[in-house]
């Protein structure tokens, strides 16, 4: 049966770095409802019985800047923005299954690795959703920057405000299209170098 650890049931959320100066805030996109479906527990374990794919794509350069890529056309930067509301309205509604359903398989096996893998919670833990309190609600900012990447994946700069940190924090989401959707392949910490 597969289990996870406490730490890994907030898996994914970007982790908050030290404050960056900013512009002031734009109004927060939309809440949307997490209906992502969640990931089944035959999926998690199929997920751990395969080797982990070390070899992850490259998404800076040497000098530290992400990869500029090209300008991505409307419909793919509104798919992208569209996975990352989805994945934060699941995070934000404690279903850490339905949102890790918005990471690809390499992704969300690199996140679980690096907490520790399976340990103590039950899969009944995490099936059980335990919402943040609507005032603890992070929130999108902004998604800007949609591009595709040289590897043919895409990114996006993504802006995030949480309700205990004074100042927005600035990530780089990279996404892999895989059956049609766009996933989420890959978070920068936050951005503090160029953006092309």
């Amino acid at each position: 049966m597969v289990a996870a650890t406490a730490a890994v049931l907030l898996a994914g959320l970007p982790g908050l770095g030290a404050a960056q100066p900013d512009t002031p805030a734009a109004t927060p996109l939309p809440a949307v409802a997490c209906v992502a479906p969640a990931r089944s527990e035959a999926d998690l374990n199929s997920l751990f019985a395969a080797p982990a794919d070390t070899a992850t794509p490259a998404t800076e350069r040497p000098d530290g800047t992400v990869l500029g890529g090209t300008p991505a056309d409307a419909a793919t930067a509104a798919a992208l923005t569209a996975t990352v509301s989805g994945w934060l309205a699941c995070q934000n509604a404690g279903e850490p299954l339905r949102a890790w359903s918005l990471f690809t398989d390499r992704y969300l096996r690199h996140l679980l690795d690096r907490q520790g893998g399976l340990g103590i919670v039950t899969w009944g833990s995490l099936a059980t959703p335990n919402p943040a309190a609507p005032d603890r609600f992070a929130q999108i900012t902004d998604v800007r920057d949609a591009r595709t990447l040289p590897d043919g994946r895409a990114g996006a700069t993504v802006t995030l405000t949480y309700p205990s940190v004074p100042m927005p924090k600035h990530f780089f989401f990279v996404f892999e299209r895989v059956g049609g959707t766009w996933l989420i392949d890959g978070i920068l910490g936050e951005i503090s170098f160029e953006v092309p």
